[in-house]
């Protein structure tokens, strides 16, 4: 192992069985522990540690000879995020896999923010007809394009996005649209990621706005900010967002 190698937990005794009773098992649980992280808050707020991970497979033949097999390395990383307060206030994951935002609106879970989904659907696959009207325009957050990556320390960033956002739903939206009474202004690249609506960072402004009911708007946020929870998204990670109408 290296220092940047995970260790099983010393507490927990190793687990043999047959390859039969693996089979009928079918659940194998295990702690692992990484180095100490860098603690310093302002160096590193989510008290960020990384390590590796892998499977180690020891087999005896019947003749009494054994062959052992490890599977690939996977990195690991673990936080201590306190913003991330919808399942747990620690936890790991596997950095290198491309997390995804889903939006299944043709569930009854997710019937409630439909309006939301289908704009976000329509700024991925049509930008050109979306709202700011800028001919060829790209917007970000589809899987297999460019992604998106959450924007949660720098407060003043946020706000910027989503006045931005509000300014071009008022001076460009159809007459009427917004502001309206039980409507809000959606932005699409969301304004909790860098890729958000402010002029100084995003000049060509590949963004989207619409004017939707505002109970729908309501959900889509609560389930963004749970999914960052859920799927450990913390300041600066990237992420692809997928619509199913």
């Amino acid at each position: 192992m290296t220092e940047t190698d995970c260790e099983p937990d010393r507490d927990t005794p190793p687990v043999q069985r047959t390859i039969s009773e693996w089979m009928s098992n079918r659940d194998a649980r295990g702690d692992v522990l990484g180095a100490e992280p860098a603690t310093d808050p302002s160096q590193n707020p989510e008290k960020l540690g990384y390590g590796s991970a892998w499977v180690r497979v020891k087999v005896q033949r019947q003749d009494g000879s054994t062959k052992q097999v490890d599977t690939p390395h996977v990195r690991m990383r673990f936080d201590s995020a306190t913003y991330l307060t919808s399942n747990g206030r620690t936890g790991a994951i596997f950095p290198d896999v491309n997390p995804v935002m889903n939006f299944p609106i043709n569930t009854p879970e997710f019937a409630a923010m439909r309006e939301s989904g289908l704009h976000y659907l329509e700024a991925m696959e049509h930008p050109e007809q979306t709202i700011p009207t800028i001919t060829g325009k790209p917007i970000p957050g589809a899987i297999g394009g460019t992604p998106l990556h959450r924007l949660y320390h720098d407060n003043y960033w946020r706000e910027k996005n989503r006045e931005e956002a509000v300014r071009t739903c008022v001076s460009d939206l159809p007459p009427g649209q917004y502001p309206r009474e039980g409507y809000d202004c959606d932005e699409y690249p969301f304004a909790s990621t860098r890729e958000g609506a402010w002029q100084t960072t995003n000049p060509q402004r590949n963004f989207s706005v619409k004017a939707i009911p505002r109970p729908d708007n309501s959900a889509s946020g609560t389930w963004i900010g749970t999914w960052y929870s859920y799927d450990r998204i913390i300041d600066g990670d990237h992420f692809y967002v997928r619509v199913t109408p």
